[in-house]
Order: C-alpha cells, then structure tokens, then sequence
C-alpha cells in the first residue's frame, strides 16, 4: 500500500503519528471565536448518523500586510471562500512581515497557517537552504523553521545530502526528502512567484534573460548581455540600500549582495541565466576522500589594479567571511572547513571535516574573490565592521568608476575577467520607492526596470507607447505553511485536504496573469529550480486546477472527519488535540521524537 493512501485511511490520529515519527499533536488555545465541542450524533446532511469529535474552530491565517500585500490579501480570500465549501472557515489576519516571521519561526503558535514565499537569491538554487528548513531540530522556538515541522522520516536525508559522498547521491537524497515531504505534505502552495520587468527597446537590446527572467538583482547576466543603444550606459534602477555603504559584507539583503559579489567582484563558480552552475575564476576542482578534499584550480585573472588573482586570496576571502559570519557578516556562513592550504599561486585545496555539498552552489557561488591586500591592510580581519576602502579593487567584470554615497554608482568594464567581456557601462540609481523609479524610466531617464508589482506592470503599459515586458517564473513559490505543533494543521488528512479543495487556476489567473506553471505540490522548490525532483517522485494535492472539494471532504471523511446538520468540519471521535511538543519547548526525544535527543538535537539513525 502506498504511504499517501495509509495515511489517508488510518485515521487522524494514526497519520499524526506517522506525520510526526510518533509525536502527538495540539489545538490548544488557538480555538478562535466559535469553538468548542458542540460534538454529537446529529452528522447532518454530509455525516448521517456519525458520531462527530469537537467542532473544527476558526482557522487563524496570519499574511504579512506590508510585503506583497495584494498578491497575498487577494489570494488568500479566494482560498477562504473555497475552504468553506469543506466546511473550515478561515479567520484572516495581516500581520506586519517581521512580526508574522517571529511567529512562526519562534513557534509562538498565534496561528494554524501562514502565508508566505521566500525570495530567489542565487544561493537558494542550492537545494540546502529551502530543505534544512524543515529538519526535526529546526522547529521550535529556539529554531528556524517556519512552520515548525517535525518528520524524522524527512529529517534523515534532508540531513544527510549535504554531506553526500557525490553530487548523483546527494540528488537522490534531495528527491527521497521532499517525496516525504509532499506525502505529508509540509507544505501547500498556491501560486509561483513571478519576475516582472519592462524596457524601452528604443534604448536598450535587451540581454541574458533566459530561464532566471530580467532581474538583475539575481540575474546579472541581463547587465552583461544586454547593450544600450543610446549612449555607452546601461542606466536601471536599484535598492538605495546597494550604495549605502562600500563595506558590502555588512548588508544583509543577498539580492544586494548578489550586486557586489557578480559586477564589481568575481566568485569561483556562478549561477548563470539558465540557472546553470558555471566555472568563473575557477578552472577546475579535484575532489578526493569522497569530496572531503578539493583541489581548486585557478584561472588567469586579475584584480581591478592589475594583480594577478591568487591561491592566496582565495584563502583569505573565506577565511575572512568565515571568521565574522553571522555577527558583522550577517550572510556569511562558517562551512565545516578544516583547513584551505596555499598549494601555489593558482592552486588552492579546502580539506572539510566531512563532505560539504553545499560549497559550490551556495557557498563559492555567493561570495566574489576579495583583494586581500586591501581588505587586510584596511583592518578588515580584526575590525571588518570599521574597515573602508580607499580605492574599490574588485575581481567582477566590472570596476567602480564612481561611487555617490547614498545615490548612484557607475561602473565601468574590466578587461581582466577572465570570462565575461563587453564594452559598456552600467549606472546603478538608487530609488527610495518605486514609484519614483517609474516615474524616471517613463521620463527616459533609465532604460530598464526588474522586480515590478503587477500593478506597476499596468502603469506603465497604459502610459508608455514604447515599452517591453518580460515575465519569467522564479524558482520558489508562494504556499500556506500549516503549523505542525497544533491541531487542526498537525493532521496530515486535513492538510491535504486544504490543499485539494482551492482554486489553483483563479488564484494563477488574478497575481500574475497566468504567468509560471500551477503546482499541485508542496515542494518549496518550483518547477524551476533545478535541484526540483521529478514530479513522478512528489505527491500532488490534486491535479485539477480549479481544486476538488468533493474529493476533499472524501478524504477527510475516510479518516473520520464529519460535519454538523451547518456544514461544519468536526474531529475525528478520537483525535488526540494535544500538542506534539510542548509550547515554549523544542521538540525532543521525549515528544516521541527518534531523530532527536532529549535536548533537542539531531541523532543520525545508527
């Protein structure tokens, strides 16, 4: 029997089990206005004469109100006019974007379900970042998981890919998770994410799009495949936020820092505009002790001042962001790096204390080569939070030619890089809001725009007679997180079953015109990413576009829901409406949990 239909028909309490390795479950205080217990015989016109648990409260949904507050409002009202066609009436709550995120990543359990997306740094084109998420030790709330899910059956090779023994293994372990992972599911979601951008073709051939769309912000090939025709500038609008400071390490925004790491520095390896991983001042890696040991391989390269990029720089880049990662750095991680050894001036080895898969796609991907001479000159490896350039000596492919505090920084091309090469220019203008920006590129004073609301895609298509748009779908999405500790999102029927009965089609249709491909999954990882599974290998709510709520309420009426003589969703008789962990406490071992120990860390299985 497959594991989807035994969770469906064991009953809920079983599938909280088997949802949670063993743990039980909570409704807690998170009854809403009309709770209660108002249980009985009287099953109405959809249960007959079955005996019913304590009525289903309100479901509490918190969205964040001042982060893509129409795409999420709208939305989010479309699925709680759906959902009560099952019989679960939605309460609804904006919630300022910081305040919802300490919610749910602190397990502060003031809500059944948050609405969220995550943003597509390059970095996240690594699959580590959006599976780690869900591991049993990061829930609770002294985590970091947003919705605080707790499956040893995900945990183990959501855990064990990033120490593969080779990429092959460490995709197999990537699509064994999240088949778990969308069995259970974990997630629910309900629209892509999509990037919008405009350009005036009468100034500006626009470039390197491809699967990543025009948003150079993550894109930066649209900055060197594209060509003015008006002037040697490529001229675009940027978060202010880019030329605030020049100590960029400091920023916490990747998409910032993405800016700095890929124009005016270089990494080793880089995503490019097909999300594939490119080699870039690297020319080769050697991997050995089944990828404890790699041997980089430097290109011929050369800083902004004419040094030769060395061994030697490598090593002190990341030994540097290693060094001040999370405090002054708030982006840098510390990788399990035992040692980066100088072999000669193009050849650098890192030794792990185990293999670290990650490395390439987020780590050496993230992070452009640093000058060492200015960075440890300039005091950056005991006071980086102090440290200013003098003079910008990057490694990118293009060099600073003007740096305007707080407004605007102009870059000019460097003709040592190694792989990229054009002859234009590129203005970056800092904008405090967007409508600012479109005011200025519809008075010619940019050629192009990226990140833009679907509103501002209106604006400037009802006022500008020569204008360009690109849609391209990002690779995350935007889902509902169900909060695992409590009932009714701890049960595995019931979140199924929210995921089988909306609208998918009316949702697609209202955020971004149809733009991006539907998902019927709860994989994080949109069609895409290129770490994605196979969709045979994840388990689908339905795949009826406009939702099943028939099938929905079968569902849950096999694993002993019922609905009052109102339409109302009523409990199993039996449910167990404990949490599955205590509030306030991480889950442990204790909790019924295998994969952790009795303080709450990770236990491999033997």
């Amino acid at each position: 029997m497959k594991r989807r239909r035994l969770l469906q028909t064991i009953g809920a309490a079983g599938a909280a089990g088997l949802a949670g390795c063993g743990g039980g479950s909570d409704g807690g205080s998170d009854g809403g206005s009309d709770g209660g217990s108002d249980g009985g015989s009287d099953g109405g016109s959809d249960g007959g004469s079955q005996e019913l648990g304590e009525r289903v409260p309100n479901v509490v949904v918190e969205y964040w109100s001042d982060v893509a507050d129409r795409v999420m409002s709208e939305s989010i009202e479309s699925i709680s006019n759906d959902l009560e066609e099952i019989g679960v009436s939605l309460e609804i709550k904006p919630v300022q974007f910081t305040t919802q995120i300490g919610n749910s990543v602190g397990d502060q359990r003031t809500h059944h379900i948050s609405y969220w997306t995550h943003s597509s740094p390059p970095s996240r084109l690594d699959p580590d970042e959006l599976t780690a998420k869900f591991t049993a030790d990061a829930a609770g709330p002294n985590g970091s998981s947003p919705n605080n899910y707790v499956n040893c059956e995900f945990t183990h090779p959501a855990k064990a890919q990033k120490s593969a023994a080779s990429e092959e293994d460490r995709r197999e372990l990537v699509n064994e998770a999240w088949s778990i992972g969308t069995e259970d599911p974990l997630a629910i979601v309900t629209h892509p994410r999509v990037s919008e951008g405009a350009y005036n073709p009468d100034r500006v051939e626009i470039g390197g799009t491809g699967e990543a769309g025009m948003k150079p912000a993550t894109n930066p090939y649209v900055y060197f495949l594209s060509t003015p025709n008006q002037s040697d500038t490529l001229r675009t609008a940027v978060d202010p936020q880019l030329v605030e400071t020049k100590n960029f390490p400091t920023i916490s925004s990747p998409t910032i820092l993405n800016t700095w790491n890929h124009l005016v520095h270089t990494s080793l390896v880089e995503w490019d505009h097909n999300y594939e991983l490119k080699n870039m001042l690297a020319e080769s890696f050697e991997e050995a002790d089944e990828g404890r040991e790699i041997t980089v391989t430097l290109k011929d390269a050369t800083f902004h001042n004419g040094d030769q990029i060395t061994a030697s720089d490598v090593k002190f880049t990341f030994e540097l962001l290693s060094r001040h990662s999370g405090s002054v750095y708030p982006s840098a991680a510390t990788p399990p790096t035992e040692s980066i050894e100088v072999i000669d001036d193009k050849t650098v080895k890192f030794t792990f204390e185990e293999s670290f898969r990650p490395i390439y796609g987020k780590t050496w991907a993230r992070w452009g080569i640093f000058h060492e001479e200015t960075w440890r000159d300039g005091g950056a490896w005991d006071a980086p939070a102090e440290f200013t350039f003098d003079e910008i000596i990057g490694s990118g492919p293009f060099k600073v030619e003007t740096f305007q505090q707080g407004s605007f920084m102009r870059l000019e091309p460097h003709d040592g890089h190694p792989v990229h090469d054009f002859d234009h220019k590129v203005q970056l203008q800092g904008f405090a809001d967007q409508q600012s920006a479109l005011q200025a590129f519809q008075n010619g004073e940019l050629d192009f725009l990226s990140q833009l609301s679907p509103a501002a895609v209106d604006t400037l298509g009802q006022n500008m007679d020569t204008v360009e748009f690109v849609s391209a779908p990002e690779f995350t999405s935007y889902h509902l997180y169900p909060q695992h500790p409590v009932a009714p999102s701890k049960f595995t029927p019931f979140r199924q079953a929210i995921g089988q009965a909306f609208n998918r089609q009316q949702i697609h249709d209202v955020t971004f015109r149809g733009a991006g491909e539907i998902d019927f999954t709860g994989c994080v990882m949109s069609p895409t990413h290129p770490w994605r599974p196979p969709e045979e290998e994840l388990t689908k709510f339905t795949d009826d576009p406009q939702g099943d709520p028939e099938g929905a309420k079968e569902l849950l009426r096999e694993a002993g829901w019922g609905w009052d003589d109102q339409g109302r969703l009523h409990y199993p008789p039996d449910a167990d409406l404990s949490p599955q962990y205590p509030e306030g406490e991480d889950p442990t071992s204790e909790d019924g949990f295998a994969c952790l120990d009795e303080e709450g860390n990770y236990v491999p299985p033997n």
